[in-house]
């Protein structure tokens, strides 16, 4: 199982990376047998769009590492160096729109999230000016974002009055 983007821009999904088995022939295998793990040489980033990655990772350099897959130091996932970086560098190189979409996505989330705060402070009655002076811009401007949307809580003053017919 290697990395995917956490997306829903679809030209995302035809990159899938992970840090390739390098043999001691030059050639690569995603196959972990006991014939092949003891060819292993080291490893390099990939990804199945046939994209390679330039630094290689030598096996003499992780004393003591027996397995076929690489050490977290070299697939880097955690830490988003390593191979994972160096995947991920390729995965923006070559989908230039992903971090316009990324970007995009963020801001719907923020301006969600500031939706709510808004909702929040109104609902405990906060005034357009102190909800707009938080949020950078006017009263004017803020009620005329969010006014309609989030009208004052009615105002409860603890006495009865009259209605005069």
């Amino acid at each position: 199982m290697g990395w995917v983007h956490d997306t829903d821009y679809a030209p995302a999904c035809e990159h899938e990376g992970y840090p390739a088995a390098v043999l001691d022939d030059g050639t690569e295998t995603s196959v972990h047998t006991e014939p092949i793990r003891i060819r292993v040489s080291g490893w390099r980033a990939a990804c199945e769009c046939g994209w390679r990655g330039t630094q290689f990772w030598p096996r003499s350099a992780f004393r003591g590492w027996t397995s076929s897959i690489a050490p977290d130091e070299v697939a880097g996932f955690a830490t988003g160096h390593g191979a994972y970086g160096e995947w991920f560098e390729h995965l923006h190189a070559v989908l230039p729109g992903l971090a316009v979409h990324d970007a995009a996505q963020e801001l719907a989330d923020a301006r969600e999230t500031l939706d709510q705060a808004v909702a929040t402070a109104r609902a405990s009655g906060a005034s357009w000016t102190l909800i707009g002076n938080a949020a950078g811009i006017t009263r004017q401007a803020a009620h005329e974002r969010w006014g309609v949307a989030y009208p004052a809580p009615p105002r409860t003053t603890g006495t009865t009055t009259r209605s005069a017919r």
